[in-house]
């Protein structure tokens, strides 16, 4: 296995874990959500997932200026154009998504008439008025950008893992803290 000479920066690095964290925490709950019946443990759950978005969300901008400042790790030797070209497109459409659905999320909860708490900072503003047409509208379409979402994770991590088993390039260990990209 050859080692790649290029490393993100620890921040990236650290910003891109906590992503994983945040997005697989508020999917975790939400779908565990779905099979509890105790009235306390659904709005515990829904209060984690609530926060792994508005969490995400916040890191969001930062996540865009370090991509802006740093660009895109060059492609490895064994990429072809049209896999350059994919990863491209599918890192676009994840950044995308890291921003499109908390904020579906937050418009589907205001027009829910639900106020978003950020515990310790206090309720978020309202995205706009209590409206039963458009919570519908925004909750089917957090649900489906959310499996769009879950469909862009499943490319991305198994595109890491084609890197990592098969071409053997060192992909993954750019974006491993350098600890653990040595083993």
């Amino acid at each position: 296995m050859t080692q790649p000479t290029f490393h993100y920066s620890p921040l990236r690095k650290l910003l891109h874990w906590a992503g994983v964290v945040l997005i697989g925490g508020a999917l975790l709950s939400i779908l565990l959500r779905e099979g509890v019946e105790d009235t306390a443990l659904r709005a515990g759950l829904l209060q984690g997932h609530i926060l792994g978005g508005v969490f995400l969300l916040l890191l969001w901008p930062g996540r865009v200026l370090l991509r802006m400042r740093e660009g895109m790790a060059p492609p490895p030797r064994s990429a072809s154009a049209k896999q350059a070209h994919a990863a491209h497109w599918v890192h676009t459409a994840l950044y995308g998504a890291m921003a499109l659905q908390p904020l579906l999320g937050w418009a589907y909860q205001s027009a829910r008439g639900k106020a978003v708490i950020l515990p310790g900072v206090g309720t978020l503003p309202a995205l706009c008025a209590k409206n039963s047409l458009l919570s519908d509208i925004f909750g089917v379409m957090h649900e489906g950008v959310g499996w769009g979402f879950a469909a862009l994770i499943g490319l991305h991590v198994a595109a890491a893992l084609y890197h990592s088993v098969v071409c053997r390039d060192g992909v993954v260990q750019r974006m491993l803290p350098r600890a653990l990209a040595k083993v």
